[in-house]
Parts: structure tokens; sequence; C-alpha cells
């Protein structure tokens, strides 16, 4: 690899341990696919564990989510699972409110959730006023519910409440503190296709919920009355044995939120992926929590003996769930020009040639880019005045190259953003922030 003189390479082959990042634990049927992750800045806006928890008469915590009506800084988000989005569910967990302002028409609190809330919404969501508990339900209709069912009266603060959602597939059941406070059946359901499952803060990030969650459980049937009863009761008079009752119930996911308190680790002291290319330390990398080292590599012998790999979650060292979470909230499909598809049908394959990857993979990401362009659910075709393109493309250059000091292709970029009328520019480049910036354009995620 090194005779082709590549200007970075890592190899990966670091056995430094990598601190783990703050998870909030599942120990339900579906494991770590589907743990979450505490959201914020840990000791400040999430504490955990937080004692006691719902639980009398034990010592299992809980943790205190710090939201701020349309802003969230303390929350726990599970990235989007397919197996928490299901035709039919329950969830349940319980909540105590540190504030109960504002009444069911607003503003509210969303104490958890689990769906798409930009347009058009799919999925499920729980709010909390000074009213009571308010369980909506969605059908892709633009904004609209299909379904809005309140009960359970007005909240205090600093009381424990077992909140629990039942849908069967017809009807959809509200319960509070063990008992059927509303019911009702939607014109129609449609589970969400991208949003997580979040604690504290509807999915997409606004409407923050402040106060003290336990105990949270999904399931993908509609668990009885009697259940869900049961379920209440045993806080209060089987609080050790909480935990095995609730997943004798069988739920795919269950979340104690009583993990032990959680200390950022400094960046500096992280471990770091050698790049051995010819820009040599100016390109080494960073394994941030999420990221696990000394994992088998390709038994390939042309790698070398003892060959490692990083191992990636998904949720963490990754701008996966960035990007996510950006698309939920922005809601339209992101424009897609010739140019990118270009760029990344080009990329593809220089992975096949290099090779990094086989061509049946590389094939299979073509038809899955070629897929959604027709839906545009994610993407959406946009055609360009490219002489209008260059030549802002060269104003841009000309206006701030010889401070910025900026790529090529960054300037076709940005450009071409620029010529759309949009206002924000996704990117996870930090070196491809400042001409955005410089142009007028927010940079997001």
């Amino acid at each position: 690899m090194l005779s082709f003189n590549p200007a970075a390479y890592w190899r990966l082959n670091e056995t430094a341990i990598v601190p783990f990042p703050n998870v909030a634990i599942n120990i339900g049927s579906a494991g770590a696919d589907v743990n979450g992750n505490y959201t914020g800045t840990a000791g400040t806006t999430f504490i955990h564990p937080t004692e006691p928890g719902a639980l009398p008469g034990s010592s299992d915590g809980a943790v205190t989510l710090s939201g701020n009506g349309y802003t969230a800084p303390g929350y726990m988000l599970t990235p989007y699972n397919p197996i928490l989005n299901t035709p039919a569910f329950t969830a349940e967990g319980w909540f105590n409110p540190a504030e109960v302002d504002g009444t069911l028409a607003g503003p509210t609190h969303c104490a958890f959730s689990c769906g798409d809330f930009a347009s058009p919404r799919a999925g499920w969501l729980v709010y909390q006023s000074g009213e009571g508990w308010n369980l909506r339900m969605y059908n892709r209709n633009g904004t609209t519910f299909s379904l809005s069912i309140s009960g359970g009266g007005a909240p205090v603060v600093g009381n424990w409440y077992h909140v629990a959602v039942v849908f069967d597939g017809t009807t959809a059941r509200l319960y509070i503190n063990g008992g059927q406070v509303a019911s009702g059946a939607p014109s129609s359901y449609v589970p969400g296709t991208a949003g997580g499952l979040a604690v504290g803060v509807r999915s997409d990030n606004p409407f923050g919920w402040n106060g003290v969650a336990d105990e949270v459980a999904c399931y993908t049937n509609a668990l009885s009355a009697e259940v869900i009863a049961a379920h209440y009761g045993a806080a209060k008079t089987n609080g050790s044995g909480y935990a095995t009752q609730i997943l004798a119930d069988h739920p795919v996911a269950c979340y104690r939120l009583n993990e032990p308190t959680y200390v950022l680790p400094d960046p500096s002291t992280l471990p770091v992926a050698a790049n051995i290319g010819s820009v040599g330390a100016d390109a080494k990398g960073t394994d941030y929590p999420g990221v696990s080292s000394a994992i088998a590599g390709p038994p390939y012998s042309g790698l070398g003996a003892g060959n490692y790999a990083c191992q990636f979650d998904g949720a963490h060292g990754s701008s996966s769930p960035k990007a996510i979470a950006f698309k939920v909230r922005y809601g339209p499909g992101l424009p897609f020009t010739p140019w990118y598809r270009l760029e990344v049908r080009n990329t593809l394959r220089l992975t096949v040639c290099q090779p990094v990857m086989d061509s049946l993979p590389a094939k299979t990401q073509f038809q899955q880019i070629d897929a959604d362009l027709k839906v545009e659910a994610l993407l959406v075709h946009q055609a360009m005045d490219w002489t209008n393109v260059l030549r802002a493309a060269e104003k841009l250059g000309a206006n701030h190259n010889e401070t910025i000091g900026c790529r090529r292709a960054d300037l076709f970029y940005i450009a071409a953003a620029v010529q759309l009328g949009g206002e924000q520019f996704l990117t996870f480049d930090i070196k491809q922030t400042a001409l955005p910036k410089a142009g007028g354009l927010a940079v997001k995620p």
C-alpha cells in the first residue's frame, strides 16, 4: 500500500483500550442492538444514578433529566431499530416530574416517544403537562395525529407515575398508575421508520422533559390490563424483584437507567489511530468511546501476522446518528445533484479498485441509492444551472480562498448550495466548515 504513496493510511492495528461510552444498557431480549445513549452533559443535564428510584425498598437508581421546553439538553436516545417500531406495541415507564406547567394544548413536555416527528409524522409519543398525560399516534398524514387521548389528572411534582401505552392494532389505551384512563381507535397507525426511542424528549429533540425517569420497557405486543396493573403493583410490593417480573413478559427493550456515574474522558487521553501515510501525524485519528480496538481483522496473509481491526457501534465515534437526527428534524429529502451522484458512485467504484470492498456490496449501495431516489425519501433529484454554479464557485474562491484556503471540490459543493438558495450545509468534515459559514450558510449538524 505504501508504494502507492497514500497521504493517509490507517492500519487500525492499535490495541489500546478505548473507554466505554455512556450507554443505557438494555436488558430486554433485543440486547445491545437497542442500547440507549445518554445525551447532554453528564452530571449537569443528566445525572445517573439518582437515588432513590421508583422502586420503594430497592437501592436501584434512576436518571435525572434536565429538559427545557423546546430544547432538551439531557435525555436518553436509542437509535432507530425496527424492533422498536411494530404495528402493535406496549411501552411503559416510571416518571417523576420536576415541573408541571402548561396545558395539554401547550406548552408540553415529552416524557417518552418513538417515531418520526418532522412531516409526515409516524410513531407515537406521550406528552406531560400541568393537566395530565397525552398519548398521540401518527400515520404519515403531515403533522396531524391519527389519535390523541389524555387522562390521569394533574401530576404533582415529586410524585412517581407509572405511565403505560398499549396498542393492539385497533385500540390504543393509556394507563396511569395501573389503571386505564383513556382509550381510542386511531384512524390508522404507521410505526416510525427513522426516529429513535427517546426518554425525556421527543425523538427529534424538542419538548424536553424535566424530572427523574426509571424502568422504561418496550414490547412488540399489547399487554393486557391485568399485566399493566401487575407491573404497577410490583413496584410497591416486589421492588427487588421488579426487573425479573418485567422480563418474564418478554420486553424487547428494558432500561433500568441505573448506570454508574459517567466521567467523560479527556479527548487528549484517548487512543490514537496512527497514520503511516505521507502526511504522517497531521492526519492521525482518535478512537472515541464507541470504538472497540484489537478486533480480529480480515484473515489474509497479505495483511500481515497479528492483523487487527476496529469495531464501531454505529452510535458513538460515528457521524451516522447525528446525520439521522438531522434528517429527522429537517424532514424533506436532501437535494441530490448529478455532481453528488457522480461523486458518490465514483467513490464506491474506487473502493472496489483499491480494493476496500467487493463489487457486490458496491452494486448493492448503487441499488439502494437508486431505490431511494425513486421514492425521494432521503434524497431528492435536484437539477442545477452548472454555469451559474461555476460562477458562484469562482466568486467564493476570489472572496475567501486567500484567507481560508479551501479545496476545489469544496468550492463546488458550497457554490451549489448557495445557488439552490440553501440556508444550511450538512458536513462532518472539519476542513469544510469555514467556507460555508463565509458564504452565509449555517453548518450542521
